[in-house]
């Protein structure tokens, strides 16, 4: 018996693409479901996917093409980038389909009521905003800019993160947004003298920004960017040919960035649902047939792709003993959109999933948005380097220095109360 899974992955769009990885992963997760014995034992999974090209427009019509035209999927997975997603969630449980995304980070997404049958591995960049705050508490940093593009998700990364900081003593002395292009609200930025400044955008348009800050100066030890984690690895060396910077001079103005993002990486050497490690997987990984080099900038996504993969097959097979054990004439096989019972089922059961894998530890049983521990990575001498975890998984939030990771070229901004 099969079971179709519609999936949707950025493959090519000028936002972010991360299809290469996420693909070998998603693969790998696949057949090894379908070789394990515990696991929707009768069932085969069939996996296809579509390029949502990290555009809303796109990811919608894509879908429901194959909504309308294909055997019925019972699990809608993806899509990466936020704004597809958003698109998607909002009316794909009209087709009483569950959908699952691996990656996408909107505050937007938290909402329920908008979105019901939604649910996502990697937590709402607002939860990345406590982390940011309490690095600027750490540091004493008491004054902040910000700019974001304009998106309803990204502003409402912003708009999260400042109403965070009342009460705290910090001062916000400029909020600046951008449609197309950043160049004027980053001269902005160094007119109102701002040396922290919190982003929210594409990866595309956080090139954009620090070419701008090159060409004006807005550069050096005494200037901290932040950016989001999950950005690829080397996010300022790609697609340069779209700028009127070199590599020199965005790794120039990139220097002594922080990324603040989720933990990609169980950080406990344990067997979870597929009976493999986190340093197992990575290995298998970057062994597989399908893997190739040239993917590696956005390797880090791979153990949420593996993992969602594990999470949904879990849902179904849990759907698929209560469908046994309450007495239903009927398989997940069988299921239609128009199938109101096993799509209740299916999403009562990812509803109480607690789940642990290569990506870590999660549950959905207080709500949509797992937690996890926050990365803090800095670039230094053109490298993203880990320097802290911020343990907000924890009743206790603290952060977890390494030894000797963090390096000042000038102690000036580590002490000021800037």
């Amino acid at each position: 018996m099969t079971l179709n899974l519609l999936g949707m992955v950025s493959e090519t769009g000028a936002s972010y693409r991360s299809a290469g990885s996420c693909l070998t992963a998603t693969r790998m997760a696949v057949d090894d479901v379908n070789k394990c014995d515990t696991v929707l034992k009768d069932y085969d999974l069939v996996y296809k996917w579509i390029d949502s090209k990290c555009d809303p427009g796109t990811a919608l019509d894509r879908m429901f093409r194959h909504l309308y035209h294909d055997p019925p999927y019972i699990m809608l997975l993806g899509a990466a980038c936020s704004v597809a997603t958003e698109a998607t969630a909002q009316v794909s449980y009209f087709w009483n389909l569950t959908q699952v995304s691996y990656e996408s980070s909107s505050p937007v997404l938290s909402n329920r009521a908008r979105f019901p049958r939604f649910f996502r591995l990697y937590p709402p960049d607002q939860k990345l905003n406590i982390a940011r705050i309490a690095l600027m508490k750490y540091f004493n940093w008491t004054m902040v800019a910000t700019i974001n593009e304009a998106r309803e998700y990204f502003s409402a990364v912003i708009g999260d993160f400042v109403q965070r900081l009342e009460g705290t003593g910090t001062t916000v002395i400029s909020q600046e947004i951008f449609v197309n292009e950043p160049y004027s609200r980053v001269q902005n930025l160094k007119r109102r003298d701002a040396r922290i400044i919190i982003t929210a955008m594409y990866e595309d348009m956080a090139r954009e920004t620090l070419c701008a800050a090159f060409k004006i100066g807005l550069y050096g030890p005494h200037i901290v960017w932040m950016f989001t984690g999950w950005f690829s690895k080397t996010f300022w060396k790609e697609d340069l040919d779209r700028l009127d910077c070199n590599e020199e001079e965005m790794a120039t103005a990139v220097e002594g960035a922080i990324l603040t993002g989720a933990v990609f990486m169980n950080p406990v050497e344990e067997r979870g649902a597929a009976n493999i490690t986190a340093k197992e997987f990575e290995i298998l990984y970057k062994n597989n047939s399908l893997y190739d080099k040239k993917w590696a900038s956005t390797d880090t996504i791979a153990p949420f792709c593996y993992d969602h993969i594990w999470v949904s097959s879990m849902a179904l097979d849990c759907a698929d003993k209560q469908l046994r054990e309450n007495g239903y004439n009927k398989t997940l096989d069988g299921f239609t959109y128009s199938d109101v019972v096993i799509g209740d089922i299916v999403f009562n059961c990812m509803s109480n999933i607690s789940f642990t894998g290569v990506s870590g530890r999660l549950s959905f049983r207080n709500s949509s948005d797992p937690d996890r521990s926050v990365d803090i990575e800095r670039i230094q001498d053109g490298d993203r380097i880990k320097i802290a975890l911020y343990r907000q998984d924890v009743a206790d939030k603290h952060f977890e220095w390494v030894p000797g990771a963090l390096r000042w070229t000038s102690k000036s901004i580590c002490t000021s109360n800037y």
